[in-house]
């Protein structure tokens, strides 16, 4: 498969992602919970990035996002909020 010009997922961290993911988990929080709804297995989010199949792919994480995965970590008020990914050929054969 050939991904041909720009291609991004949206990914959607949702009020119930919220309500169920743990506070410093890299497995469950509510950003590591999205990605999987996605898709993707072995998701292993960090501060500033995420893996995909426990390591084998490493993606940035955009600003939204890191902010948020702050805020809930220490415990200060968060939303329910959308980002993107931009998708390269082997994110793809990921999902």
């Amino acid at each position: 498969m050939k991904l041909i010009g720009r291609h991004t997922i949206t990914v959607q961290v949702t009020d119930r992602h919220i309500a169920n993911g743990h506070k410093s988990s890299c497995s469950f929080c509510p950003v590591a919970l999205a990605l999987t709804e996605v898709g993707w297995r072995g998701i292993v989010v960090g501060t500033d990035s995420f893996a995909v199949d426990s390591g084998a792919l490493t993606i940035p994480l955009p600003k939204i996002a890191q902010d948020f995965i702050s805020d809930f970590d220490h415990d200060r008020p968060v939303k329910p909020f959308d980002f993107e990914i931009p998708v390269t050929t082997a994110l793809w054969l990921s999902l």
